[in-house]
């Protein structure tokens, strides 16, 4: 699948979520990655936003493969079969029938691939990282960079985790050297996640005017790819920035940017975790009006949308804005 999804560039009219972020995904519907259901396929598409999944089974032996498929719309589902010798041959067949459905080019005959996620270290990090187990991944992902130095995908997950672990100045040199890399081998697209992850490192790190400029250059790298998942956690991690820097209207323009990237990809939890961002913006602003208008419209989205793991946070932001209105009552109350 990561193949497939290699084929397939993002356009103006649809993004195609990468591998890693479809077991983000995967995540947020609460699934299990080995086995995937029907009702479960109804669930992936309540949490992203998705019009097309895409389901396959690869089965047979070397020379002699079956590649069964379904590609799942709301309501509808397209079935096959492809028949082949080559692996390869079979997922760049799939991804062309993927890619005349939804009227996207793809590359003529192969393409040179190479799987980042062949490394099984990779993998098992990544389901420490989903259950939040930042210690044992951290300690997988390194095992992986030495086997694969180069990987740009590894080298981008362990920066993650070294940020949350709080080891700033290790995430900035890994990225900064991965950028590098990223630079000479002309791949964009992670040029611009790696960027991303280095502008959120300084935000953590309380490096604000760093963050927005490396952000701003990782905005334009999304941008030459249509990434539009990550131009929406680019716009959302500047408007914590410019927030940070007391600059609200700023700050107010970047969470309805983030908005409106995730609505290209019709992503309702970054939708939601962008109008909660705006209510949190308006409750530091004393505008609670505003505050109890946009929860109110986060709880719309994540009940329409089974969105279990925002409705604890915009709960607490509920409270919060009745808790600064009774304040607010009191104090006037008092004078």
């Amino acid at each position: 699948m990561d193949h497939i999804i290699h084929r397939l560039p993002s356009s103006l009219l649809y993004g195609v979520l990468q591998t890693d972020d479809v077991l983000d995904v995967i995540k947020r519907a609460n699934l299990s990655s080995q086995k995937i259901e029907r009702k479960d396929i109804d669930n992936i598409f309540a949490v992203s936003g998705a019009n097309i999944i895409v389901e396959s089974r690869l089965s047979g032996s070397s020379n002699d493969y079956q590649y069964v498929y379904s590609i799942h719309e709301r309501g509808n589902i397209k079935r096959g079969v492809i028949l082949g010798e080559n692996i390869s041959v079979i997922a760049n067949q799939l991804s062309t029938i993927i890619a005349n459905k939804i009227d996207l080019n793809v590359p003529e005959g192969g393409v040179e691939y190479h799987s980042n996620f062949a490394n099984e270290m990779l993998a098992s990090a990544l389901d420490k990282i989903n259950t939040e187990d930042y210690v044992s991944a951290q300690a997988l992902l390194n095992a992986a960079k030495e086997i694969e130095p180069e990987n740009l995908v590894v080298s981008r997950h362990l920066a993650s985790v070294l940020m949350l672990n709080r080891q700033y100045d290790d995430a900035e040199k890994l990225l900064d050297k991965a950028i590098e890399t990223a630079n000479a081998q002309g791949k964009v697209r992670e040029l611009a996640r790696l960027r991303t992850v280095l502008g959120q490192n300084y935000l953590f790190a309380e490096r604000y005017s760093d963050s927005v400029e490396m952000l701003l250059l990782a905005e334009r790298k999304a941008k030459e790819v249509n990434d539009w998942l990550y131009l929406g956690y680019i716009s959302s991690t500047k408007g914590v920035a410019y927030q940070k820097q007391d600059n609200y209207l700023l700050a107010e323009k970047a969470f309805e940017s983030s908005i409106n990237f995730h609505k290209v990809i019709q992503c309702p939890f970054g939708q939601a975790q962008g109008i909660i961002a705006l209510a949190e913006l308006a409750i530091i602003q004393g505008n609670y009006e505003k505050a109890q208008s946009k929860i109110e419209h986060s709880f719309t989205l994540i009940k329409d949308r089974r969105l279990d793991e925002l409705q604890i946070k915009a709960l607490s932001i509920s409270e919060t804005i009745e808790q600064s209105k009774l304040k607010t009552k009191f104090e006037l109350s008092l004078e």
